[in-house]
């Protein structure tokens, strides 16, 4: 009986050092399990932040964007005379007010609609001269962009064409900027417009 006390008294004391075991093995992890909800909160909190600063950089990138568009398309209309004199004499740039003058005019006689009147005023420069071939009043309808592409090509091709419904005068779709892509010189080429990269022509 002594021995089956003794026996009794052990397996009772295993069995509160197992229950003991399993209360640390339960807090351990309970404290992991915070730890990792926790790491996940702070995941989740980095992936916002991250988020918004991406949103944050694509808008910044698109704001310089447009102030590097807009800084060419000055640069090109106040130094028209120096980029364009291989093409030109004479050569004056367009004020915004004279060219939707002439655009209105055209308008009030009927020679565009209203819709091209829209699509011309977003020309992004309009040159006058005399052409050095012939001598003739020649317009240049002019496309700025840091990168030209076809889609350039086309506005330019489709406001030159545009500009001599109004104008009855020769007009010449041009592209300036600084790089020419593969497809956007293959597009000019095809279509006979004057691409002018850093203020020298390079193809037309």
């Amino acid at each position: 009986m002594a021995e089956l006390a003794e026996a009794q008294r052990r397996t009772e004391e295993r069995v509160e050092a197992l229950a003991e075991a399993q209360r640390r093995t339960e807090e351990r992890l309970n404290l992991l399990e915070q730890r990792m909800a926790e790491l996940a909160e702070a995941q989740r909190q980095t992936e916002l932040r991250l988020g918004r600063l991406a949103r944050q950089v694509e808008i910044l990138t698109g704001e310089v964007g447009k102030l590097k568009g807009s800084d060419l398309e000055r640069r090109y209309r106040e130094r028209a005379p120096a980029y364009f004199a291989r093409l030109l004499r004479r050569v004056h740039a367009l004020t915004s007010e004279e060219l939707a003058e002439m655009i209105d005019d055209a308008e009030e006689k009927g020679r565009i609609s209203e819709e091209e009147r829209e699509d011309l005023l977003g020309t992004d420069v309009v040159v006058y001269g005399l052409s050095r071939e012939d001598g003739k009043e020649t317009y240049l309808a002019v496309e700025v962009s840091g990168r030209i592409a076809p889609k350039n090509i086309e506005r330019a091709v489709r406001r030159a064409a545009l500009i001599e419904k109004l104008t009855k005068k020769r007009t010449l779709p041009v592209v300036a900027g600084e790089v020419l892509s593969r497809d956007g010189a293959a597009a000019a080429k095809k279509q006979g417009v004057v691409a002018v990269l850093d203020g020298r022509p390079v193809s037309s």
